[in-house]
């Protein structure tokens, strides 16, 4: 029998499908306490006011409102000890953007190639 993974887990991204996929892979793992958002600026809301602090937050880059380089930014600004990583479907799509949070641990990926190698 495994044992639980503990600490909390944010996932972020405007379209269900990622964060459904992904928590039931970090279900299958033994990770219970994941929040999903849909909406960047609630999860940033959530962060800021909540008790439990997240150890990590997965979230997509690009999303109404703010992209996941900013929130992730945000909330550095308030708990530096917070990691995360930023997916994305286009990864063009970041290619002329200033990174500096990539420099504090931070990591990119696509999700098609993550989504894929954990259904393989």
């Amino acid at each position: 029998m495994k044992s639980s993974n503990s600490g909390h887990i944010i996932l972020v991204d405007d379209m269900p499908v990622y964060p459904d996929l992904i928590k039931d892979v970090l279900l299958s793992e033994d990770y219970s306490n994941i929040s999903v958002f849909f909406d960047p600026t609630e999860a940033l809301s959530s962060v800021l006011s909540s008790n439990e602090k997240p150890f990590f937050i997965l979230t997509d880059f690009s999303m109404p409102f703010m992209t996941g380089v900013e929130l992730l930014q945000e909330v550095k600004k308030k708990f530096p000890t917070i990691k995360g990583a930023i997916l994305t479907a286009d990864p063009n799509a970041v290619h002329n953007q200033e990174f500096s949070i990539i420099d504090k641990g931070e990591q990119f990926t696509t999700k098609v190639l993550e989504i894929m190698a954990n259904v393989a």
